[in-house]
């Protein structure tokens, strides 16, 4: 409470840009100096100046921009407290722009804070393909709870189903998910990725007959070298 009350004295203390400025670096993590000034625009070397002024971040060697877990929590709490309109209006540029860098378990973070029925399909279907490659079976279990909760009807969550299945040890249901993902996903890489799950799951499930095709169609439609060569 005495920490909250020092982050209220210190945040009504600064001009408008900045306190936008904070709420908007609180959402995009530890970021570069160049995602910040991509969200923050010409501004932000005053922005900075001011914030570290008043201990709001710290600057690190490295380029990355540091605040204090507390500090993070009080700013993301005021965020949560603006209209939708607003919540919308900071965190989709974020999103987008944590998207182009790769950033998924940030997205995730902040997604899980501030769902989105849009962002929640089109991040999960830029995700997917690193997520798979790097094994990061977790990560997509993370995803798939976060579009079940919100209720998000898309095929990539079949994709994100099929694999967690995969995982289990559940191949019937991997296989089918996987299938039903691959007819409707309008990627084509997304889709080799969902044959290539269904080929693996009939595959362990000793069934070759069943795994021969979809194996086909995932080497016919993969564009990327790993897919053609796993199919």
């Amino acid at each position: 409470a005495l920490y909250d009350f020092f982050a209220e004295e210190l945040f009504g203390s600064v001009e408008p840009l900045v306190q936008r400025s904070m709420l908007q670096l609180a959402a995009a993590g530890d970021s570069s100096i160049e995602i910040a000034r991509d969200l923050i625009g010409a501004s932000l070397d005053d922005v900075l100046q001011s914030a570290t002024a008043r201990g709001f971040l710290t600057h690190e060697p490295n380029g990355t921009l540091v605040m204090h877990p507390l500090l993070r929590e009080f700013f993301l709490t005021r965020l949560g407290e603006l209209g939708q309109s607003q919540v919308e209006s900071v965190v989709r540029p974020i999103v987008h722009r944590l998207n182009e860098e790769q950033h998924w378990d940030d997205c995730l973070t902040l997604l899980k804070r501030f769902p989105d029925t849009d962002l929640i399909p089109a991040t999960m279907s830029a995700a997917m393909s690193n997520l798979l490659e790097s094994g990061r079976t977790a990560t997509i279990q993370q995803w798939l709870e976060l579009a079940q909760r919100e209720q998000i009807d898309h095929p990539v969550v079949l994709l994100a189903e099929a694999e967690v299945a995969l995982c289990e040890g559940k191949n019937d249901n991997a296989q089918a998910f996987a299938l039903r993902a691959a007819g409707s996903l309008a990627s084509k890489d997304l889709a080799a990725e969902a044959y290539l799950t269904a080929a693996r799951a009939a595959h362990l499930g000793d069934d070759l007959v069943a795994a021969a095709r979809p194996a086909e169609r995932a080497e016919s439609l993969g564009a990327k070298t790993r897919v053609r060569n796993e199919a």
